[in-house]
């Protein structure tokens, strides 16, 4: 798995505009909050203590900056329609974002942790999710002419062959293995590493494979492995331990962990 460095905004049209789906750069009508590199926009005073944290600006602040891209329509809620943006090759855009005063760019994982409400951390990752998608399927996996992006991000057409592509959504596992007092847990290289950060074990389903079989083969599979006693498992959770980092709350690795630490599974 990895993560892609993206830079996207957030879009969004005030009740009672019209506005036929963005497909081309260009689109008027459309208010934003954008993303840089692998982070997100976020009010520049936000303190994670339950106030707004995403920034949204207008799509008048950005168009005259984004020559490269197209928005993404994200969804309407209580009237308003929300699109993301990702401004990966309009530097002159991201940096006119990053020159007000009032936001700045976050990390997305350390935002959505620290700083987002549930709902926000959700609009972020489908924002980020149809930005990468996008991002990988600029060709036609059947003929391999270039695609063009429709109804608002929600397809994209291939230019010859006219074949349709949709995003995938790929079946995944997420288990927490454990002899009763004590509970496995994995390690990913890199600056998780660093932090003594363990997570429960994931990963891909292959094709045919029953659950059990996945979690079977990805428990062998896994490196970075090593037990801990419920008693660790409980001072990181307290954020007290030196020895151990756990996931944030709005990780399923960390509800699957606290709940056997705490008894709530056999």
């Amino acid at each position: 798995m990895c993560s892609l460095a993206i830079r996207w905004t957030g879009a969004r049209l005030n009740a009672g505009t019209r506005l036929g789906l963005p497909t081309r750069p260009g689109t008027r009508g459309v208010a934003s909050c954008p993303c840089a590199g692998p982070g997100v926009l976020v009010n520049a005073a936000a303190t994670g203590n339950g106030e707004p944290a995403l920034g949204w600006l207008s799509w008048s602040d950005l168009e005259p900056h984004v020559t490269s891209t197209s928005p993404l329509l994200l969804g309407m809620e209580n009237g308003t329609t929300y699109f993301a943006i990702d401004l990966t090759r309009d530097e002159s855009a991201a940096a006119t974002v990053e020159a007000q005063g009032d936001y700045r760019f976050e990390e997305a994982r350390s935002a959505a942790e620290n700083l987002l409400s549930g709902p926000e951390a959700a609009i972020m990752a489908q924002g980020r999710a149809q930005v990468n998608w996008h991002n990988r399927h600029g060709f036609c996996s059947v003929c391999g002419h270039a695609t063009e992006m429709r109804r608002g991000g929600q397809k994209r057409e291939c230019t010859s062959c006219k074949a349709e592509h949709f995003p995938r959504t790929d079946p995944v596992i997420i288990m927490l293995v454990h002899d009763g007092e004590r509970c496995l847990l994995g390690q990913s290289r890199g600056r998780l590493q660093a932090m003594n950060r363990y997570s429960a074990l994931a990963g891909f389903m292959d094709q045919a494979e029953a659950i059990e079989e996945a979690v079977a083969r990805e428990v062998m599979e896994e490196a970075g492995i090593r037990w801990f006693d419920r008693s660790e498992v409980l001072l990181a959770l307290e954020e007290k331990s030196e020895k151990l980092r756990l996931p944030g709350p709005i990780a399923i690795a960390h509800h699957l962990i606290k709940a056997w630490a705490y008894g709530e599974v056999i």
